[in-house]
């Protein structure tokens, strides 16, 4: 994660760009150290870079009642949880009210196909993180992640109002 460009995102070789306001590098701060205090381990991150930017940050074994694990991030956090059984992994993911996206690591594709199909989500990854995207790919959460389902085809369907015309005329015949 230390290779990771952070700055500004019109510059092609940056990676992950500013947050959406200074409070936010704040509220980052509050949900590491709690994390943290609750038993995390910081492995990488967890600093400001400047007023706008925060180190990408990775921590393991975050606890099930810190706001990393209940609450959708919108930071450059990412939090690992090891499982040895695929359906204890699920389970834990599934317990949220949230779930936009979510990825599973594995070498086994029967696990990867098992997540697939039980994970309630609006994305799963198999062996990538959840940062992938381009811009052709719908996206859409479940629960209460987001509204409706985004990307071009949808965002240009949902900002199209459909109306009804019917005609009746002496000119037109068919």
């Amino acid at each position: 994660m230390n290779h990771l460009q952070v700055g500004d995102p019109e510059k092609e070789e940056t990676d992950i760009g500013p947050m959406i306001a200074p409070k936010e590098l704040d509220r980052m701060d509050d949900w590491i150290a709690e994390a943290v205090d609750k038993g995390a381990k910081l492995l990488v991150g967890g600093q400001r870079l400047n007023k706008t930017c925060y180190s990408p940050s990775l921590i393991l074994n975050v606890s099930p009642s810190s706001r990393l694990a209940t609450e959708e991030v919108f930071g450059p956090v990412l939090s690992i949880y090891p499982y040895e059984q695929v359906e204890e992994a699920v389970n834990e993911i599934n317990r949220l009210p949230f779930s936009f996206q979510s990825s599973i690591f594995t070498d086994s594709l029967d696990n990867a196909w098992s997540a697939i199909e039980k994970i309630q989500a609006g994305t799963v990854l198999v062996n990538d993180h959840t940062a992938f995207r381009v811009d052709w790919m719908p996206f859409a959460g479940k629960k209460r992640s987001g509204l409706g389902t985004g990307g071009i085809k949808y965002t240009m369907k949902d900002m199209t109002e459909e109306k009804l015309l019917i005609f009746k005329s002496p000119e037109i015949r068919l």
